[in-house]
């Protein structure tokens, strides 16, 4: 998929789907900094409306938030009747396939991480 959002955000391959949308990795043309472009995918029509305000909705509330444990978002954009994310790159694998090859020890610190990342969201 090659396609170029407000003049500044080329989207350049699919990464993964969600249940409510569809992550690609993208570059910013400012500073040449990979991104990720997290577009709603709405599967029903009906939905549609629903899907836009809960999209929405989240991204307002990370926007506002400032933590190491969570992607900060650069951008929001409605572009040909989508709408797109744009959002800070985190180069890696996926957890779920990782985990398996830690140690205790290991879960157990990515355990605190995601315990103190959720505690830090729900004191705002």
């Amino acid at each position: 998929m090659k396609k170029l959002l407000k003049n500044r955000y080329d989207i350049l391959e699919f990464i993964s789907k969600g249940a409510m949308s569809e992550v690609y990795l993208g570059i910013d043309k400012q500073n040449n900094n990979k991104i990720a472009v997290k577009k709603l995918s709405i599967k029903v029509k009906e939905n549609r409306e629903e899907s836009v305000i809960r999209f929405m909705k989240e991204a307002d509330i990370v926007s506002q938030l400032s933590h190491p444990g969570i992607i900060k978002i650069y951008d929001i954009i409605e572009h040909e009747k989508n709408y797109y994310l744009i959002m800070e790159y985190f180069e890696g694998k996926d957890i779920k396939h990782l985990i398996q090859n830690f140690d205790l020890k290991e879960k157990i610190e990515i355990f605190n991480k995601c315990a103190s990342t959720l505690s830090y969201i729900h004191s705002k």
